[in-house]
């Protein structure tokens, strides 16, 4: 709250040094452009003058009231450009104003005693009197001296509208310079108001929502662990809670004996499976073969389709057998059992295999068992059930050239992966149901662990499965 107050103060202070300035460059542009009337108004009152001295000469050599016109409107236009400069300088421009009153002054004494006076004697028939003034000169040099004080005047003028323009020119620098740093500093509240959002409010979320994502997905071994605001905190512990009280409640159920028991109902029927309907099949498949040597070629070859068809069944049951429990897993290890599938699997095949099963911190090549006496019977079993699903997936729907599976030690469980660089499919595209992926997902679940499967076209399939070394409860 401090940080945020006092990134709003910074805001507010440089916001009202741009204000100041930009009133003052305001100001200052008023008064440049103030100027412009005036002048103008130099320029009319200039024209006045001419036209007033034009037409006295010309009145005072002809006589003729024509002339008067043009020295008339030069009287009326140079009391409209004197009423124009006393508003635009009288005020503001002290200086200025000076000059315009010396101006003043000065026509004032060249119209009410020369030019006047001038026009009232040839008015009045005294034609000479008025040409005896002109040429003492007075007149000219009364008038060059209003010239020059007008030209004056103007000079004046255009050198404050200079220097007014040199200082708007700084000041519009200073602007400038100002509304950049007030924009830095905007952009860095801003920023600052950001991060302290997001390191408070936004990352809290999105790592709350990225574990509990995680944990919807079946991984019940990542802590829900996200902090940030009290609600966002709290929310994180009552998530985790959750995630404790779940796993308690599937490994308590796991360690009850639910799936070792399953486990063990299907090495029984492994085992039924190998001493009863397979002996037997093998035993009339013999049997039959005896009896084909005296049949006559007709009925040799239906009783040899009969022998072939004995020879599928017990692949099949063989097959099932398997499925069901390897024989050489309980006697010899994981690392075999998942050998002689992957070489079962994938006979008459040109897919390359890569096998590497951990003895728990040390890496070993295919075929060489693993001391399973780090793991209990169950998981090992369960190891071999999700990575068997796996595998027959990648012949069945694959069509890869390469499989690796690999088995290693995490400290506090084991890790499954099995990689294939198949055809792979998009996620909407990937099988799910009764069977396969639900059921490798449910073994994993049900054992405190996690299964996921990742799979992009054209560039294959992983499946992955993390499952504890021992299936006991664990505290939260």
């Amino acid at each position: 709250m401090a940080s945020a107050l006092t990134a709003l103060t910074a805001v507010g202070v440089a916001a009202v040094a741009i204000t100041t300035y930009a009133l003052s460059v305001q100001n200052q542009h008023a008064r440049r452009y103030h100027l412009l009337p005036a002048l103008d108004a130099v320029e009319d009152l200039n024209r006045a003058l001419v036209d007033q001295e034009s037409g006295v000469r010309g009145y005072i050599i002809t006589a003729d009231p024509l002339f008067l016109v043009p020295y008339e409107r030069g009287v009326t236009e140079q009391a409209e450009a004197m009423e124009v400069l006393d508003e635009s300088l009288l005020l503001d421009y002290a200086d200025l104003y000076a000059l315009v009153t010396a101006v003043t002054d000065t026509a004032s004494v060249w119209h009410d005693d020369i030019a006047q006076p001038e026009v009232d004697l040839v008015s009045e028939g005294r034609r000479d009197q008025a040409i005896a003034m002109v040429s003492t000169g007075r007149g000219l040099a009364v008038f060059d001296r209003l010239g020059t004080e007008v030209e004056t005047l103007r000079s004046a003028i255009e050198r404050e509208r200079d220097v007014s323009r040199n200082a708007l020119s700084r000041r519009v620098d200073i602007l400038f310079v100002a509304s950049l740093i007030g924009a830095l500093v905007a952009l860095s509240v801003a920023l600052s108001l950001w991060v302290l959002v997001r390191r408070r409010v936004v990352a809290p979320l999105e790592i709350l929502a990225a574990q509990a994502e995680t944990v919807a997905g079946g991984r019940l071994d990542t802590p829900i662990t996200a902090d940030g605001s009290i609600e966002i905190a709290t929310v994180a512990r009552s998530a985790e809670q959750i995630r404790v009280q779940l796993l308690g409640e599937i490994t308590a159920a796991y360690s009850t004996g639910m799936v070792a028991a399953e486990s063990a109902e299907r090495s029984r029927l492994a085992g039924e499976l190998h001493d009863d309907p397979i002996q037997v099949l093998t035993s009339a498949q013999w049997q039959l073969e005896a009896l084909t040597i005296a049949l006559d070629a007709p009925q040799r070859e239906a009783a040899q389709q009969v022998v072939r068809s004995l020879a599928d069944v017990q692949h099949r049951l063989r097959t099932l057998m398997f499925r069901l429990h390897p024989p050489g897993l309980d006697d010899e290890g994981l690392a075999t059992a998942l050998d002689d599938l992957l070489t079962d699997t994938f006979d008459g095949t040109d897919v390359a295999i890569d096998l590497r099963v951990a003895e728990f911190g040390n890496e070993t090549s295919t075929g060489v068992a693993m001391t399973d006496g780090a793991l209990d019977d169950t998981t090992i079993t369960l190891l071999f059930r999700i990575a068997a699903e796996a595998i027959r997936n990648v012949r069945k729907h694959a069509g890869a050239s390469r499989i690796e599976v690999v088995v290693r030690d995490t400290g506090d469980g084991v890790h499954l992966s099995v990689t294939d660089d198949g055809t792979g499919s998009e996620a909407d595209d990937l099988p799910d149901g009764p069977h396969g992926i639900s059921i490798s997902r449910a073994l994993a679940t049900a054992a405190g662990g996690w299964w996921q499967l990742s799979s992009r076209p054209v560039h294959g399939t992983v499946v992955t499965c993390w499952l504890p070394r021992a299936a006991t409860p664990r505290a939260g």
